[in-house]
């Protein structure tokens, strides 16, 4: 796993490099699960994941904005995926969302 996050975090940045290479679901660059929420997570670097590049588990990111590369190299997960009721409220792309399978994905509700 490359960054989990469990709490509630005002601005996440990322301007380098989030990398979790493998085939295993926990594989994710970054993972928000429970408790967390993030208001803005802004990437101009890159996140990549060995299942999903950021997965968001029964919580919610409020706005992402990417001006860098989200890319997932998995056959199961997604560039972003959302799982458990997950959301994201606005998301703002001018960069790469990728992945082998899916871009932006929903599982489990």
């Amino acid at each position: 796993m490359g960054v989990a996050i469990n709490t509630k975090i005002d601005t996440f940045t990322n301007n380098g490099f989030i990398n979790s290479p493998g085939s295993g679901q926990w594989n994710n660059g970054i993972w928000i699960s429970s408790n967390a929420t993030i208001e803005k997570l802004v990437n101009n670097g890159t996140i990549k994941g060995g299942h999903s590049a950021i997965m968001v588990t029964s919580q919610h990111i409020k706005t992402v904005e990417n001006t860098g590369i989200i890319h997932a190299e998995g056959e199961w997960g997604s560039s972003i995926l959302l799982e458990y009721g997950g959301f994201i409220e606005h998301i703002i792309n001018t960069g790469t969302i990728s992945s082998n399978n899916v871009g932006i994905g929903s599982a489990y509700g």
